[in-house]
């Protein structure tokens, strides 16, 4: 495949590609990044690009795949975004928070031995 066909089959399709990463990825500069990457291993494998028969499908396929690969990798990261704030309990939260905990105690400690241990059970 030359330049020219690699134009008017595969690049041509930028648009619903590039649509289709921002629906996945909802980040208007990740779907940027994805459609470039998309094109740039498009482009490197060009030749092979001749014996595919629905370029449409392939292209839109390959793209959903490369965003979902985007997102585990971004999970496996667990990267915090720069904006992320952290915001600690102030004293009467915490205090808030152990009122409720032995609260919620005692109220599994009076349910029926069956269901204290079925909810036993669920949390291990």
């Amino acid at each position: 495949m030359n330049a020219r066909q690699f134009q008017y089959q595969i690049l041509c399709l930028s648009d619903k590609s590039y649509r289709m990463a921002l629906s996945i990825l909802k980040d208007e500069n990740s779907a940027k990044d994805a459609l470039q990457e998309l094109m740039m291993r498009l482009w490197e494998k060009r030749e092979q690009l001749d014996a595919i028969a629905n370029h449409q499908a392939f292209v839109l396929t390959s793209m959903r795949n490369l965003c979902l690969d985007m997102i585990r990798k971004q999970m496996c990261t667990n990267e915090i975004p720069p904006d992320a704030e952290y915001n600690a309990p102030n004293p009467h939260q915490q205090t808030e928070q152990a009122d409720m905990i032995n609260h919620i105690s005692a109220l599994i400690d009076a349910l029926p031995e069956m269901q204290r241990t079925i909810l036993r059970m669920k949390d291990l």
